[in-house]
């Protein structure tokens, strides 16, 4: 392989792994709104469940 041939080649490898970064990070941030969300709603479970008070569920 010549030089030229191999400095595409790693700039392709490299284009690549920029881009599966980026997908990484966005899979990261979305799963970080996710379980965000998910406390809420178990902190909404635990206060209607303390507070007796299953219509806290419903909103």
């Amino acid at each position: 392989m010549s030089e030229v041939e191999w400095k595409v080649e790693r700039e392709k490898l490299l284009e690549r792994l920029r881009k599966a970064e980026q997908v990484a990070a966005e899979s990261q941030a979305e799963a970080a709104v996710y379980r965000d969300l998910l406390e809420d709603c178990y902190r909404a479970a635990d206060q209607a469940l303390k507070g007796k008070d299953l219509n806290l569920l419903y909103t």
